[in-house]
Order: structure tokens, then sequence, then C-alpha cells
């Protein structure tokens, strides 16, 4: 497998380094130009290029990505994949609650990543695995997962940035949710008495989550949320600070008596493909378990009566 990549330095660009090139308008990582200097795999007008070299208009630049070697942590699983798109730079799944992204530390539990690697064998796809964000184990839904380097850079500093990347997560909160719409603003941190859990706190990273009230009932509240930073179990903290834990989540105050398991899921997502620019709008429907509170089709009733 090799996978390359070619363009034509314009007008704009004369005069700039070729490290400035591929770092700041193409998005390589340090980590990437380390790879590609290391496997000889930068050129410039067919010849060896150099990080440092001055560009001119008109030059071809190639960069031609090195093999991966696979993580010998994870071990293939062959795991069903509920694949929602797929081409040769990224790969969109709905992930069920219940399995991890990526295995726990020492342990050899199935995972996501498992299930993907032993596709990328069947099919002899030589790369690593490379999330973008890590859905955690009981949430469900949408996990966009790059196959290969460059289009993992593209799309993490997406992530980071919020560059033309959006992803809605729909959940049930304890209670009556008050007022249709705002944004959650109180810093998150580790909780000093457990080396999982997360809180509130002063000193923490700030933290932005937006948040719609889509349906009330007495007993729970079905609530969208985007998210403008990604700290750990950032939904799930603020809700439960708000006093609207996620159902199911016994982590954080959640009653477990519906559901088994925290009631969120990564619904929809918008995003600009890495190489293409083609902008894609896919989305999961809400599990089962989620499903059966709401009765049928509650979603879908909603965005049609916002019509």
């Amino acid at each position: 497998m090799l996978i390359k990549w070619c363009w034509i330095v314009e007008e704009e660009m004369e005069g700039v380094t070729l490290k400035t090139f591929l770092k700041q308008h193409k998005r390589c990582s340090s980590r990437l130009l380390t790879a590609l200097k290391q496997a000889d795999g930068l050129l410039v007008n067919g010849e060896r290029g150099y990080l440092g070299k001055t560009i001119a208009q008109g030059d071809e630049i190639a960069i031609y990505l090195p093999r991966e070697i696979r993580s010998e942590s994870i071990r293939p699983v062959p795991l069903p994949l509920n694949v929602l798109y797929e081409d040769d730079h990224l790969l969109i799944l709905n992930k069920p609650s219940g399995l991890p992204t990526i295995p726990s530390r020492n342990q050899a539990e199935p995972s996501l990543a498992s299930a993907v690697f032993y596709e990328y064998i069947w099919k002899n796809w030589e790369a690593s695995f490379h999330p973008i964000g890590r859905l955690d184990k009981n949430t469900s839904g949408l996990q966009i997962v790059a196959k290969h380097r460059y289009s993992h850079c593209f799309l993490q500093e997406a992530n980071n940035l919020d560059l033309k990347l959006k992803k809605t997560y729909l959940a049930l909160c304890e209670g009556e949710f008050p007022g249709n719409r705002g944004i959650f603003t109180a810093p998150i941190g580790p909780a000093e008495h457990s080396l999982i859990e997360h809180c509130v706190r002063t000193d923490g990273k700030e933290a932005f989550t937006q948040y719609e009230c889509i349906s009330r009932r007495k007993e729970w509240s079905l609530v969208s949320f985007q998210l403008a930073t990604g700290r750990t179990h950032q939904i799930r903290v603020h809700m439960a600070h708000a006093g609207y834990p996620l159902l199911g989540d016994s982590l954080y105050g959640g009653n477990d008596y519906f559901i088994k398991r925290h009631a969120l899921h990564a619904w929809r997502l918008e995003l600009t493909h890495p190489l293409s620019g083609e902008r894609l709008e896919i989305e999961a429907p809400l599990p089962a378990d989620m499903n059966v509170l709401l009765g049928e089709g509650e979603v879908d009733r909603n965005r049609r009566s916002e019509m």
C-alpha cells in the first residue's frame, strides 16, 4: 500500500520553506514531518526534499506516507462493524454502547480498535488505529477513524480547533429540563477522590457545552449537545452539576433503573472531507435502549415540527 499526495506551489507560497508549506498550509503535524523525513518520503520536483529548502512557484511537492506498524497491544478481533461511511482516507462508524474505543491499559478486551484492525488485515490495509476523539465505552454513536497519518493530522486539527467539524450528541437527562437552549461554562478537572471521575472545580480547564432541549417529560428530557471543548466526561459532568444527570449514569448520580448505561449517543456529524473538500453529513439512529424510553421516532417528529 502506497499513499502519495502531490501539490503544485502557487504564487502566494513563493519563497516559504518546505516545512512551512507542509505544516501551516497542508496541516502536516511535526510527528508526520519527522516520519516523512526519516523515510525519505519528501520530494521536490522528483528529488529528495529538505524541510529547510525554500520552494518556488511551480514546484511539485510530493509526500509518500511511510508504512505504519500496528500496535501489538491491540489484538485483532472479528467483531461486526456498523460502517456509515468509508473511503481510502476515513472511516465513520456507529459504535455500540459497551464497546470501548480502545482497550483499557494492560487488558486484552475486545474494542473498536480490535475490530478495525481485523478489517484492516482482511483488506490488506497497513495502518494503525487513528480515532478522532474517543467515545466513552458506554457512549454509543458516531466515531471517526482516520485511515492514515495525513487524514489523521487534518481531522485532529479540525477537531481541536473546530474547523468545520461539528458533532451533535443526544442524551436523556433526569427531570424536566429548564429553558430551551443555552451554554454551560463551568470549568472541569479531575475529582480528588477518584481516578475516573471528573467534576466542576474553579481551577479546572475551561469547558463549553451548548445545549438545546428537544422534548420534556416528568421523568426525563431529551437534550441535544454540541461541544466547543473536549474535556473528559464533559456532558456528563456539566449535567450532573446542573442537577440533571444523565439517565443510567450511576458514576455521576444518575438513576440506572430505566437504562443500565449513561444515556448518551453521538447522533449527527458534519465535517469537510480532509482531501476532497466534500461536505459530509451523517447520522446514527438512536439505539434501542434509548429509543424504547422515548417511543419510536421522537427525534424525527420533533425535527418535522420545527420545519
